[in-house]
């Protein structure tokens, strides 16, 4: 027993010299001894590993130095144990204990010889990441202590000791984007779209990995009961959609996850709700996006000389021009105070093409005077108006709070084509009853 507190206080006495580099300790050696050995980059060494349920390597290099290269030399690397360990965290106050032996693999042999001409020696230590992530840590590290002993040729004692430090970390994917996203803007005349949803590995993989994509209906259905707009699952027939697969091929962190949707055949609010998932690895934040589809009626592009306001005057802003900027902190506003002419008021708009299919978006003002009622009729003249749809507060939801867009969603199927739209006002949220009302922005869409 007294024999092996000797070894081991002179064990702690050399282990506290952490941090001297190789190359010091050479230099003490090089003109004292014709050959000597030392472990390169010795003493505490942090490692990262990723469980991707593959084992990984580590190797230790152990170096032969002096003036007498031709000398030959051999050594062995032994493998300390939990009653070292204890005595090294009591000497340097750390908190160390022994990684279990079925988390990492030695070589068969630990021995390493040196010929006349060679320099440098590896052993190549297999670790199982995998394992050691399933280790309960607690308050402590687990560590390989191994040292190098039994030399033929002196070893340096500054550099015969390693202490391998493993951390594990978890590959994991994260996506650039999810929740409900509206990636497409509808053109006139093109039917196929495609969405691309950049997704990120956190560490390149030494194997290709293929994510799983799948359609969730339950993911809509929740997003339902929550917006004011209900959407439809995209039929999974009639090709009106394809979804690529997602892979990450060996030693690239990103990868596109790209749907293509054909709108040939969706009218209204369609959605795609899809979550990725990988049986071998987590995602680091949501797995789940919707692809939505807001109609497929393009947006009319619209210009002040292809609108009247009849029964009433602008009172201020910069009339249509301010409906039509894409900017809610502009409005205009009809005739102020209680000699403003008597409802209905009319916006006629005189379209440069027929439509059969129509919707109509707007928003309220940044104050108050927000419709109320207001009813949506068509025209092939001017003069013979076709009433379409009425719209109310109360049946329709139409919004009574500033600065909020309302959607006449879903499409309004004409039943016809027709060139003119018009827009007619019945009342307002106007406080005193006045016949005045305010919009920030006007929009259609339709074809």
């Amino acid at each position: 027993m007294k024999t092996k507190i000797y070894i081991l206080s002179l064990l702690g006495c050399l282990l506290l010299t952490m941090g001297a580099c190789l190359s010091d300790g050479k230099e003490d050696y090089l003109d004292d001894y014709k050959s000597f050995l030392c472990i390169l980059n010795s003493n505490e060494q942090d490692i990262t590993f990723y469980n991707t349920g593959e084992p990984v390597t580590y190797n230790i290099t152990i170096d032969k130095g002096g003036n007498d290269l031709n000398m030959t030399a051999s050594a062995t690397l032994k493998v300390l144990n939990e009653f070292d360990i204890e005595y090294y965290n009591n000497e340097n106050k750390t908190t160390f204990k022994p990684l279990p032996a079925d988390c990492y693999d030695l070589p068969s042999d630990m021995t390493v010889s040196f010929g006349e001409k060679e320099l440098y020696k590896i052993k190549t230590v297999t670790f199982h990441p995998g394992k050691i992530s399933a280790l309960n840590t607690g308050d402590f590290t687990y560590v390989l202590m191994l040292e190098l002993t039994d030399g033929t040729s002196t070893i340096n004692e500054k550099n015969k000791y390693i202490i391998v430090k493993p951390t594990i970390y978890q590959p994991t994917f994260s996506l650039s984007e999810s929740g409900f996203k509206l990636p497409f803007t509808i053109a006139e005349g093109v039917t196929e779209y495609t969405y691309e949803l950049p997704v990120t590995l956190n560490t390149a993989l030494t194997e290709d990995i293929t994510c799983d994509v799948r359609v969730k209906k339950e993911l809509l259905d929740e997003y339902n009961t929550t917006s004011s707009i209900e959407y439809s699952l995209i039929p999974d027939k009639g090709n009106n959609y394809t979804i690529d697969k997602l892979t990450f091929t060996k030693g690239n962190t990103t990868a596109n996850l790209t749907v293509k949707i054909d709108i040939t055949n969706l009218e209204g609010n369609f959605a795609l709700p899809l979550e990725i998932t990988s049986t071998k690895y987590a995602f680091s934040s949501e797995n789940t996006v919707i692809i939505g589809l807001q109609n497929s009626a393009p947006k009319i592009r619209l210009t002040p000389d292809m609108m009247t306001l009849i029964g009433t005057d602008f009172a201020d802003g910069n009339g249509f021009a301010d409906w039509l900027d894409v900017d809610l902190s502009t409005q205009a506003q009809v005739t102020y105070g209680g000699g403003a002419p008597a409802f209905p008021h009319q916006v006629d708009i005189h379209l440069n093409s027929a439509i059969s299919k129509l919707r109509v978006r707007y928003a309220t003002r940044n104050t108050n005077q927000h419709p109320t009622k207001f009813i949506i009729y068509v025209s092939n003249d001017g003069a013979n108006w076709k009433e379409i749809k009425v719209f109310t507060a109360e049946a329709d939801g139409l919004p009574v709070s500033a600065t909020t867009y309302y959607d006449t969603c879903p499409t309004m199927q004409l039943g016809d084509s027709y060139t003119y739209v018009r827009f007619e006002v019945y009342s307002s949220t106007n406080p005193n009853k006045f016949n005045t009302w305010a919009l920030s922005e006007f929009e259609l869409y339709g074809k």
